[in-house]
């Protein structure tokens, strides 16, 4: 039965109310889950969002363990990291997690890198002058 038919076959006003109050009903029901769909479809390309900007393009230049070979394990999770978060920075800004762990991971570097710094001056420290003179003349 089409509506043209239905229509015809109410013959009192309560009739056509009832049907009109159904119908409204009905489109309201529909309406408030058509909502719903729309908050849990923005909610998964959100989602969807946060883990593609992980995936890397490949004509992108990505941080690798062998561009960062030689350095000890904490500094090449540190930058391997710092670089995950750049190109999720890219995309959109940071969370405050995020945000916490680059700061982090720079801390370490920074940390890092001073100690070898000291490291280093307590070694040359060590050498006479006529050893430092001889790496002067030949580095190798």
């Amino acid at each position: 039965m089409d509506i043209i038919q239905l229509t015809k076959s109410f013959t009192e006003l309560a009739e056509w109310q009832r049907f009109c109050e159904a119908q409204y009903k009905q489109i309201i029901s529909l309406t408030k889950q058509n909502n719903e769909f729309k908050e849990k479809i923005k909610n998964l390309e959100e989602i969807l969002g946060k883990s593609t900007s992980l995936i890397q393009d490949p004509t992108k230049k990505q941080t690798t363990i062998q561009s960062i070979a030689g350095l000890s394990d904490e500094e090449a999770i540190a930058i391997m990291e710092i670089a995950k978060l750049k190109e999720i920075s890219l995309e959109r800004p940071l969370d405050p997690a995020e945000t916490k762990q680059y700061e982090t991971y720079t801390k370490t570097l920074q940390l890092l890198k001073q100690q070898k710094k000291e490291k280093q001056q307590a070694e040359t420290a060590k050498l006479s002058d006529e050893q430092i003179l001889r790496l002067v003349e030949n580095p190798e």
